[in-house]
């Protein structure tokens, strides 16, 4: 009876979670539109996810109690005082417990995947979205030192450079390349720490806008009974936090972009330290390719077109020069001597 009242007490503790869980995608998306956590759409996510990740580790320590004190009672079965209890109850406890027993294992087998996995997955929204802007960040800062190693290095060649006469006055085209660099290395650690106030501003701004967008989407995928339901919950929330994270990469890759733009403006263009821009590049390959293709089709219609064109002109000159022949020949034949007729020779038989 003590254990079936300890499972009853984990059931509900596991039962509890679980409703829990199941309206957290509303109560993070009312946090955004509120402005929950400042507004800040990343701090609102974690926090969201540390309570999944909590709720996910007491879920797995209920399962392994319950898992526990169902194979402590098993042990207490088998012993003398419970076989002797068996007597009295014929063997229902033990059937009873054996029932308990592999449910409990299923679950904790189930869940040791779907939960670890979850985990994993709710452990990246907990702690790697605020990773992002300092991973992107520091990234930008380690440029600035490579580029100042560069500097360092290149510097008498573009002293050398001073003493190229080009008749351009005090420094020619290689020489007026490394001023720009120059003003790139100075101004460039302003810059990158001025960006990275600005996209943080913008971010927060950027976290209530999310929920007001997003929230008539989940709440379309609200079942017949009002409630997500546990799949429901989890893969809202793992949208969400997709959806903030591209948000936050894209954001914050502005901090690198927004010095690399400005420094742009003295006429020069500047080495970038920030991520290439893929689609950039995707859309001029995609415009060089279609450039490509159109030329290529105007050359095939060009070629078509021509071929019956080539072919008249090709049968006109065989019939001029067929005409032409026969000319010829009428006129040689108009022209050429009659022939003289020889004159008959008499026979003497004849005289």
């Amino acid at each position: 009876m003590q254990a079936a009242m300890g499972n009853d007490t984990t059931w509900g503790h596991v039962k509890g979670i679980l409703s829990g869980l199941s309206e957290w995608p509303a109560k993070t998306m009312a946090d955004f539109s509120s402005g929950g956590g400042n507004g800040d759409a990343v701090l609102t996510m974690s926090r969201a996810a540390r309570q999944v990740m909590t709720a996910i580790e007491a879920a797995f320590v209920a399962l392994s109690g319950a898992k526990g004190a169902v194979s402590a009672t098993d042990k207490w079965d088998d012993s003398l005082w419970g076989k002797a209890a068996g007597v009295f109850t014929a063997s229902g406890s033990s059937a009873a417990i054996g029932a308990a027993k592999s449910i409990i294992s299923d679950a904790m087998t189930a869940f040791t995947f779907l939960g670890g996995g979850l985990w994993t997955v709710f452990w990246f929204f907990a702690y790697g979205l605020p990773l992002i802007p300092f991973m992107i960040w520091v990234a930008a800062v380690v440029g600035w030192i490579v580029l100042s190693i560069e500097a360092i290095v290149a510097a008498p060649l573009w002293l050398i450079s001073h003493a190229m006469p080009e008749g351009e006055g005090f420094a020619g085209m290689g020489a007026r390349a490394g001023y720009a660099l120059f003003f790139s290395l100075l101004f460039r650690p302003l810059l990158l720490i001025l960006s990275l106030f600005v996209c943080m501003i913008v971010m927060s701004a950027t976290g209530p806008l999310i929920g007001l967008l997003f929230r008539p989407f989940a709440e379309s995928l609200r079942g017949i009974s009002g409630n997500y339901g546990i799949t429901g919950a989890v893969s809202l929330m793992i949208m969400l936090g997709t959806v903030i994270g591209l948000l936050t990469w894209k954001m914050f890759s502005m901090t690198t972009q927004i010095a690399d733009r400005i420094l742009r403006w003295i006429g020069q263009l500047i080495a970038n330290l920030g991520d290439d821009n893929a689609q950039g590049l995707i859309s001029e390959a995609y415009g060089s390719a279609q450039r490509s293709a159109g030329k290529f089709a105007e050359s095939v219609n060009k070629a078509e077109l021509m071929k019956p064109v080539s072919g008249k002109s090709n049968q006109v000159q065989e019939e001029a020069t067929t005409q032409n022949i026969a000319r010829r020949d009428a006129q040689n034949t108009q022209h050429m001597p009659e022939p003289v007729e020889k004159p008959n020779r008499i026979n003497p038989s004849e005289v």
